[in-house]
């Protein structure tokens, strides 16, 4: 099959804004495939760029049951983290089959830190033994912009946004490391890894007379951070510390102490707000 590099440079100021290009050909059906390389015009000003990883990545065989997989996609311009993107990660898996997963850096879910550059999703759908492979792809809006008075990894305060500039409209994508799973094991009912921990949960509008608390956080996955958990299991009593050291002996909320509508027996799909108002005995 014949092949051929066909190399386009533009030497002046390409024109900010989204571009297209077009292939034609007048022979039979072919498959290509393309790169497109910018460089800042200004010297003093870096390019945003994409990184990718996975958590257990490279040349080392993986297990796939012993922890969850994560994918990582570093976004940043020079040393600043660029925030609010829309990135998505398309994983290549070895049965054909492609998975397209959103990763966030909102600090939830299979992210651990919030405003840091640094977007990150669970893994949980293997296949098969074989090797898994992952190109990540971001996307600028009205919204995105560079924090200047934050480091890329770290973040920045939530409360100082003088350092935000406005990145526009602009795409990356990036190829990322692989990794081989030599001995996947499906779990009982295909579950191999339990719901996330809540990172957020806070209490709000404890009424002293009434004995009333409205509890919130952000909804778990059935597998860590993927799908729909099955149930919430809450229990309360006099003493925080006591809760603390002995949870599982703790008296149950019931559904019938739920005033709000919400429902101990059906979370919300994982990432969306969850909110019970419960009325504790007196």
């Amino acid at each position: 099959m014949p092949t051929a590099i066909l190399c386009r440079p533009w030497r002046s100021r390409s024109r900010v804004g989204e571009w297209e290009f077009e292939f034609t050909t007048n022979d039979q059906i072919q498959t290509f495939s393309y790169t497109v390389e910018v460089k800042s015009a200004d010297l003093s000003t870096k390019a945003i760029a994409i990184d990718t990883i996975w958590k257990s990545g490279g040349p080392e065989n993986v297990t796939s049951t012993k922890e969850t997989q994560k994918v990582y996609a570093t976004v940043g311009q020079g040393s600043s983290p660029v925030l609010n993107s829309l990135v998505s990660a398309r994983i290549i898996r070895p049965n054909g089959t492609d998975l397209t997963i959103k990763l966030k850096d909102d600090g939830l879910g299979g992210d651990s830190f919030a405003n840091d550059g640094i977007y990150s999703a669970d893994f949980v759908e293997y296949t098969e033994n074989g090797r898994y492979g992952v190109q990540t792809t971001v996307e600028g809006n009205k919204n995105t912009a560079t924090n200047t008075d934050a480091i890329l990894g770290i973040g920045g305060s939530e409360e100082n946004k003088s350092g935000l500039k406005s990145t526009g409209k602009f795409q990356r994508s990036a190829l990322g490391q692989s990794f081989q799973v030599v001995s996947y094991v499906p779990g009982p009912g295909g579950k191999n890894y339990p719901p996330n921990r809540i990172k957020d949960l806070i209490a709000r509008e404890y009424d002293q007379e009434l004995f009333t608390v409205t509890l919130e956080w952000t909804a778990v996955g059935e597998h860590a951070s993927i799908g729909t958990a099955s149930e919430y299991e809450l229990r309360y009593g006099l003493n925080g510390a006591d809760i603390r050291k002995d949870f599982l002996n703790m008296t149950l909320v019931s559904n019938e102490m739920i005033i709000n509508g919400a429902d101990l027996n059906d979370p919300r799909p994982s990432g969306q707000r969850e909110v019970f108002k419960i009325d504790l005995p007196s």
